[in-house]
């Protein structure tokens, strides 16, 4: 059985805790009606999660065991239709700081859960706004296209073989540190200043991969 709902995202920043520095996360909502809810015997006062599917792009509404778990509402009134709204953190559905507008989203009941298609809108990738691809052949020009030599080979090749390289320019990359709240300056060739110390190029690399573990750095 089908459900149609809606997800809405927006973005802010998170202060980590005991550390002076934030990071961009995105903080969701989705719509539901009672008949989706009601398909996995999800009821008020019950918590639950909303977190990452088995594959790029799905969603799992469950329930939880979480004592921090969010616990379902009572619905709200909207459009004079009676909606459940539950609310999630972004992260943990892979999905990384964005704004989006309420969009429609299909959820398939699958015995306990609801699992769910994002809108192609929607990035689980912080350095890519594309949609999500799939492994029906495309034209190589649209895979490569916004990238050149050593880039375009990069994701030429992960396209083909399946694989989640992300190619990022150097410049690219200081962009993504800085929007996640590290402050960096380059010292000089080899030697970079990270937030309060001295860090080499492989140091940026490796931080960079904790938000996009996919990133293969390029030259510009």
């Amino acid at each position: 059985m089908n459900y149609t709902g809606k997800i809405g995202l927006f973005k802010f920043r998170q202060k980590y805790s005991n550390a002076d520095r934030y990071t961009s996360v995105s903080k969701g909502c989705l719509h539901l009606h009672h008949d989706a809810l009601k398909a996995i015997d999800l009821k008020v006062g019950d918590k639950y999660t909303i977190e990452k599917g088995d594959d790029d792009g799905l969603i799992i509404v469950r329930h939880s065991k979480s004592p921090t778990a969010p616990i379902v509402k009572e619905p709200e009134n909207i459009r004079f239709q009676e909606t459940y709204v539950l609310e999630f953190l972004g992260n943990n559905a892979r999905i990384s700081a964005q704004d989006l507008p309420l969009t429609d989203i299909e959820f398939e009941e699958a015995g306990d859960k609801l699992i769910g298609r994002l809108p192609d809108a929607v990035k689980i990738s912080a350095l890519q706004a594309k949609k999500l691809r799939d492994n029906e052949e495309a034209d190589y020009r649209d895979i490569i296209r916004g990238y050149r030599g050593a880039a375009a080979a990069i994701a030429l090749e992960a396209h083909r073989y399946g694989m989640k390289d992300t190619p990022i320019a150097l410049d690219q990359m200081i962009s993504l540190l800085r929007e996640e709240g590290h402050r960096i300056s380059q010292i000089n060739g080899r030697l970079w200043r990270l937030d309060d110390r001295t860090a080499t190029l492989g140091d940026l690399v490796q931080l960079a991969r904790k938000y996009e573990d996919s990133i293969v750095l390029v030259a510009a």
